[in-house]
């Protein structure tokens, strides 16, 4: 066997390590960005939950969300400022970390990986 066919045999292994290496990165990347995504989802739900344990658990602010849910347009002008502030103040936190992690899913699906946002 003379040196050039060593060389060629030798090319034709590494081009099959590297086709092996880029699945197995493929698969990798596939798998990080699905638990990724469950991961998000649960936070998320995990956030609304505190959210609505919060409204179950002050009943003000659950009288006024019922109101505003069923006859909005019947509210005064203060009570209406008065539910908005109230449900909003409580909400804020767990609105704005939603918002952060739905960007990230939303960033992490225009970065070219597919699937679907769960949230």
């Amino acid at each position: 066997m003379t040196l050039d066919q060593l060389a060629n045999i030798g090319e034709i292994i590494g081009s099959i390590a590297v086709i092996v290496s880029i699945i197995y990165l493929a698969r990798q990347i596939r798998t990080n960005t699905e638990a990724e995504r469950t991961s998000t989802y649960q936070a998320v739900v995990s956030d609304f939950g505190a959210l609505n344990n919060t409204m179950a658990s002050t009943p003000e602010l659950s009288y006024m969300f019922v109101q505003a849910m069923e006859d909005y347009h019947q509210m005064s002008s203060d009570e209406k400022k008065h539910a908005f502030l109230r449900y909003f103040s409580n909400a804020s936190i767990t609105l704005k970390t939603c918002i952060i992690k739905i960007k990230r899913v939303i960033l992490t699906k225009m970065s070219g990986q597919v699937g679907n946002v769960s949230c």
